[in-house]
């Protein structure tokens, strides 16, 4: 807005007449309906983008609310919230990471339909057309191509092996706790079949087993034999993999958490263990999770808390029944199997009071027996604490304050 950034939440400070740009410190929207023009508006004492305007009608792609410029699309709007949203969970997770401390830049209502893609450098999305909504109208969508960027520029940098399709579609699902990747993505009807047929899921597939018709989990062996060379499809043996281990694994038998915490595990397992994977798995099934960088034993060494996987980690059986599954984990004789972790840790929940402050909030919780510090998370959005979180920070007392929020 002028010459200021907003923060997290909107605000700024200037007065009177000004301009705003969708484009900020870490995302710029680009909008084809609009010769790649960044959006602009001009207003008096508040800036409203008409982000509550629904669209009209179908194949309106290009409407703007009747304020701002021709870039002042649904597409960007929308894709300028989520992108920074993204963002903003990455860094909190990787803050050494400099990529995303860079601005990305996002290209919008691309003539054409049905795809979205990562080049390198831009994400970029396509208009509705061919059975298929606007690709920059669907948060999964920005979320699984920002996922190629993040891929690519992690610590071994490049797209990871054999397929990385999967963890961008791990960074979407576990960001929106939807297993459904895209959902939207065909309005016409259809359902998704890559890596299983879907049951109900309109996106381009889903990575929870038991929302595909063949009941079962995709595995190494079923990869070899149904999908060739598609990328898509190799990558959901791990993204499938990954996810029981959040909905089933960690949420059923001996650790019966709750969802809130199991998805707090695996989204920081995921972030973790990522970064250090060159190959997911390669070689013969059973045996394909053994490798010095595959994603079964930097799941491990991620859930590790002593530098010895000798000795076990917390999570050690749900992650190999999770990657096992799906013949992509190590057999035990290799990596034996148990579970460790430090002794005495917390059972009970703080009680949490939260005082409103002006743009801001003021936490303060009672001490938890056996606690060594506490996390402080934040989410927005109808899936409350459900969904990707954004690690505020971590502290030993019993006190923080969150600003720069939206009153």
């Amino acid at each position: 807005v002028g010459s200021e950034l907003t923060s997290t939440g909107g605000n700024y400070n200037q007065a009177g007449n000004v301009t705003a740009k969708l484009s900020g410190e870490y995302v710029e929207m680009r909008d084809f309906c609009n010769s790649q023009n960044v959006a602009e508006v001009t207003q008096t004492d508040g800036i409203n983008w008409g982000g509550n305007a629904a669209r009209a009608s179908s194949n309106a792609d290009c409407e703007v609310p009747g304020f701002g410029d021709d870039s002042n699309t649904h597409a960007s709007r929308t894709g300028f919230y989520e992108l920074n949203k993204m963002k903003e969970i990455a860094r909190s997770r990787l803050p050494k990471n400099n990529w995303l401390k860079g601005q990305l830049v996002a290209k919008m209502n691309r003539e054409n339909s049905c795809n979205a893609y990562w080049n390198g450098s831009t994400v970029n999305f396509y208009r509705e057309g061919s059975g298929c909504g606007n690709t920059g109208e669907i948060a999964a969508v920005f979320d699984h191509e920002w996922g190629h960027g993040m891929d690519a520029n992690d610590v071994n940098g490049g797209i990871a092996f054999p397929s990385g399709e999967g963890i961008a579609d791990l960074y979407s699902a576990l960001r929106l706790n939807d297993s459904c990747i895209g959902r939207g993505f065909y309005n016409d009807g259809r359902k998704c079949a890559t890596g299983g047929e879907c049951k109900i899921c309109t996106g381009v597939r889903d990575i929870d087993q038991a929302e595909k018709k063949n009941g079962g989990p995709w595995t190494h062996t079923m990869s070899n034999n149904k999908c060739g060379s598609s990328v898509h499809c190799i990558g959901v043996v791990y993204s499938e993999a990954v996810w029981d281990l959040y909905k089933r694994k960690l949420q059923q038998g001996q650790f019966n958490y709750d969802e809130n915490t199991a998805l707090e595990i695996v989204t920081r397992l995921t972030y973790i263990a990522a970064g250090n994977i060159n190959t997911w798995f390669t070689g013969p099934p059973t045996f394909s999770g053994c490798g010095s960088q595959s994603g079964y034993r930097a799941y491990l060494e991620a859930d590790d808390d002593d530098g010895d996987l000798t000795n076990g980690t917390p999570h050690m059986s749900a992650i190999f029944e999770a990657f096992n599954d799906h013949e992509i984990a190590c057999p035990t004789y290799q990596i034996p199997v148990f579970d460790s972790g430090c002794p005495n840790n917390p059972q009970t929940q703080p009680e949490i009071t939260a005082t409103p402050a002006n743009m801001g909030v003021q936490l303060s919780w009672t001490t938890v027996s056996n606690s060594v510090e506490y996390e402080v998370l934040r989410s927005e959005g109808v899936m409350q604490c459900s969904q990707g979180k954004v690690l505020l920070g971590k502290t030993t007392g019993n006190t923080f304050e969150d600003s720069g929020l939206q009153n």
